[in-house]
């Protein structure tokens, strides 16, 4: 036990370490990553003006385009720099996920005193499915905790700062830790507000961007659909069917993987929270339920932070580190680990059948267009994935085809059937290619 405790955080590195090696090269077609390295890229060489054109254009060639013209600046500029500095390698990008949850189990470790607790948060499913992909929730809430435990006014208020720039709705977090904490003073907050509307400020001279980012609907009037205009059409579309989804989405992060019991242990987690009635457990309430009005087509991603979160609010009522509790938390451990562990070793079998620009089939493509002419257009189903790595502009393939575009088909998602007048120039076991 001396031991463990001593060498914990060598110990939860090898672990990390070890458990991610699989993982190292592949990385989902998820285009959110390519849009925060691309605008990244385009904000740090100061050319965010071209940038939003482009995306203002190709945008526009899509019927439902499903991404922001930009996204809230926190992460771009995070991974656009680590992006530079690994000259575009996503695999070596990759590895801000691993070493955020490195550093949150030291964080959890350091204001909970047991070593337990953030080896099953290790091994949860929903932190470990996050090693697939480049997502904005586990770096935020890095920025998050950092901020909530550091004793130093001005990097408490950097650190809540980035997190709110990575995530905007993590505002909600910043808020109740500022009215609830007894330790934290008004003027504080006062002064913290002040910081992100001078960062807002910049951003706008700076790089033409609003910190929060810009969506756009292209069956909308207005020229900025803002969130809260968004918000308000989805509050006035909730009816029960999608408020037992968000319950059973809830269930499904906690547990980690489909079950009929989700939908009970969802609304079981949301009711722990109000019971526990402290600061942690009301944000993870609000947090939770502002999701309520945001019309995603999944929420366990979005709510992944409530599990970290939901450490310490439990830990404020029965204490961890209670020589009396210290029995009941190691059958928990092994209760978790049960649970967890068949669900991690399942991950590891299915991830040759992973999906992504690491595949075969996508090398290929890209080694094809690589030799093509760089004067056409693509239309593909993962656009912001496949400019970052051809370097072409692209937008989504989704029925709508512009002049001088060439189609990029996948043949297990997309119906590859076009008339006659496009020839086919390139195929193998997954992708078509069709030209005009």
């Amino acid at each position: 036990m001396t031991f463990t405790n001593k060498n914990f955080k060598y110990l939860i590195f090898i672990f990390i370490f070890i458990s991610y090696i699989p993982y190292s090269e592949i990385i989902s077609w998820g285009s959110d990553y390519a849009g925060y390295i691309l605008q990244g890229k385009a904000m740090l060489m100061l050319e965010s003006d071209l940038f939003i054109k482009k995306q203002m254009f190709l945008h526009s060639l899509s019927l439902n385009p499903k991404y922001p013209i930009y996204a809230p600046i926190g992460m771009p500029i995070l991974v656009g720099g680590i992006a530079i500095l690994t000259n575009y390698n996503i695999y070596l990008v990759k590895l801000l996920i691993p070493i955020s949850i490195f550093i949150i189990c030291i964080i959890v470790r350091r204001n909970i005193h047991n070593y337990l607790i953030p080896v099953i948060l290790c091994i949860h499913p929903s932190i470990f499915d996050q090693y697939r992909d480049i997502g904005t929730e586990i770096p935020a809430t890095v920025f998050l905790l950092l901020g909530f435990f550091s004793k130093n006014q001005n990097l408490r208020i950097m650190y809540l700062l980035i997190s709110c720039l990575i995530r905007p709705t993590f505002i909600i977090f910043v808020v109740i830790e500022y009215f609830l904490n007894k330790n934290k003073k008004i003027n504080e907050f006062i002064l913290f507000l002040f910081t992100i509307c001078l960062v807002q400020l910049v951003s706008k001279s700076i790089f033409s961007m609003n910190i929060y980012g810009f969506y756009k609907n292209v069956n909308s009037k207005n020229s900025n659909y803002g969130v809260f205009e968004i918000m308000l059409n989805n509050l006035k579309n909730l009816n029960f069917d999608r408020i037992e989804f968000f319950l059973r989405e809830i269930g499904l992060m906690l547990i980690g993987f489909s079950n009929i019991f989700n939908l009970f242990i969802g609304l079981g987690f949301l009711l722990l929270m109000l019971f526990l009635r402290n600061r942690y457990s009301i944000m993870i309430f609000a947090f939770s339920i502002f999701h309520l009005a945001w019309n995603a087509q999944y929420f366990a991603r979005y709510l992944i932070p409530t599990i970290i979160i939901s450490i310490f609010a439990i830990n404020e009522v029965f204490n961890f580190n209670n020589s009396n509790n210290e029995k009941k938390i190691k059958k928990l451990a092994i209760m978790f680990f049960i649970v967890f562990l068949p669900q991690i070793f399942y991950s590891y079998s299915i991830l040759d059948e992973q999906s992504g620009p690491h595949n075969v089939e996508a090398l290929e493509l890209f080694s094809f267009i690589d030799s093509y002419d760089k004067n056409y257009l693509y239309s593909f189903n993962q656009p912001r994935t496949f400019r970052l790595l051809t370097n072409r502009d692209a937008y989504k393939l989704d029925g709508k085809v512009y002049e001088n575009t060439v189609i990029i088909c996948n043949k297990k998602r997309d119906a590859c059937e076009y008339n006659s007048e496009y020839q086919m120039v390139f195929e193998n076991d997954l992708y078509i290619i069709l030209k005009f």
